[in-house]
């Protein structure tokens, strides 16, 4: 009895061990299930990164190609080769980017997958450059004695957009307004390209204009208080803010230069070219944002002092050789150049005065303000 009474003390014993040693084996049993879910997950991790390996290549060589695009695009608008007006036409083809990803999961996932999406894609972003380039610049078919089929043709013109080239002219009359002792005169073209000069004839102001329908046409406000004629000049807004390529062109016709007038400009993304010889300049001011303008300014029209500011554009102010000028100015990243000279570095406010300055009565004071653009003061 005692040996069964002992038998049974050990089991019980070992059930009692067994009872601890089960709360041990639970932390023990939960590690390892720790452990199997780690492995598990890692084992599927890597599985889908190996599936997913060749959209990850093909989908670097499609945005290092995007990349590429946008690069040379923004250097043929730095150099000039193409406005920035070419970005309105852009805009429309940003469907294509999901039609990549479409065709890439098409495809598969093979190397020779990820090479055909690179290819097309190269395809892709060569047709919306070109076609691009072709609705700004409509001359570059006979620039590069290109010959392209009329289909190619028509299909620029429809997604172009821009409706049917129209025209239209304006007079300012000596008549319309009496006695004027002053003038001002506000320009805003945006993307226009214009020229503006001064002439010996009687009215006030002429304009021409060419633009395209969907662009939106040009207004000309009108107002005359105390003796002051103020002319306002802005193109209306567009029908539509995107895809709109083509810019109008304005020339306009300065009258009556003997009456005193003040000037306003204001370039956008445009170009333009302003000849004031004969008329008595009172104030200036120009703003010019990623645009161009040019000005020649002569010993009868030059102002005592005007001020410019430019963002990321280019203006060429050209003086006369009998004028002095004094240059206040604070550049970016831009440059200021006078003749060859570059007066400017970066991040730089300073002064500069020409050689003449003081040795002339005639002077001119400037107050420019640069961003990433670029000033050009040249002597004629």
């Amino acid at each position: 009895m005692q040996e069964g009474s002992g038998s049974n003390q050990e089991n019980k014993s070992d059930n009692t061990g067994g009872s601890v040693g089960g709360g041990a084996s639970f932390e023990d049993r939960a590690d390892m299930f720790a452990q199997r879910v780690e492995e598990s997950a890692e084992r599927f991790g890597n599985r889908m990164e190996k599936q997913f390996e060749p959209y990850k290549r093909s989908g670097n060589v499609v945005w290092a190609l995007f990349l590429i695009f946008i690069g040379v695009m923004f250097l043929l608008n730095s150099t000039g080769v193409v406005g920035w007006n070419v970005w309105a036409y852009l805009w429309r083809f940003w469907p294509l980017f999901i039609v990549l990803a479409g065709v890439q999961i098409l495809v598969g996932r093979s190397r020779a997958a990820g090479a055909l999406v690179s290819i097309f894609a190269v395809l892709v972003l060569l047709c919306v450059g070109f076609m691009s380039l072709l609705a700004v610049r409509s001359t570059v078919v006979t620039d590069w004695n290109v010959r392209l089929p009329q289909w190619f043709l028509d299909v620029v013109s429809q997604t172009n957009g821009v409706g049917d080239e129209l025209s239209q002219e304006a007079t300012v009359e000596v008549d319309a307004f009496e006695n004027v002792e002053s003038r001002d005169l506000v320009l805003d073209v945006g993307l226009a390209e214009f020229t503006l000069v001064d002439q010996d004839v009687e009215d006030y102001l002429h304009y021409d204009a060419q633009f395209y329908q969907n662009f939106g046409g040009p207004l000309l406000d009108r107002s005359f208080t105390n003796n002051k004629l103020s002319l306002k000049f802005k193109q209306m807004d567009q029908h539509s803010s995107v895809g709109v390529s083509k810019s109008p062109t304005y020339n306009f016709t300065l009258g009556a230069v003997d009456v005193p007038t003040s000037f306003d400009f204001t370039v956008g993304a445009g170009s333009g070219e302003v000849d004031l010889t004969k008329v008595k300049v009172n104030d200036l001011y120009i703003d010019i944002g990623a645009g161009q303008m040019d000005l020649t300014l002569s010993d009868k029209s030059i102002p005592s002092d005007f001020k410019i500011e430019i963002g990321a554009g280019k203006f060429v102010l050209t003086l006369p050789k009998t004028v002095g000028f004094k240059l206040n100015y604070s550049v970016g990243v831009g440059s200021i150049n006078v003749g060859e000279e570059n007066i400017a570095s970066i991040g730089k406010d300073d002064v500069y005065r020409s050689d003449n300055y003081d040795k002339t009565d005639l002077k001119v004071t400037i107050s420019a303000e640069v961003g990433v653009g670029q000033l050009k003061i040249e002597t004629k």
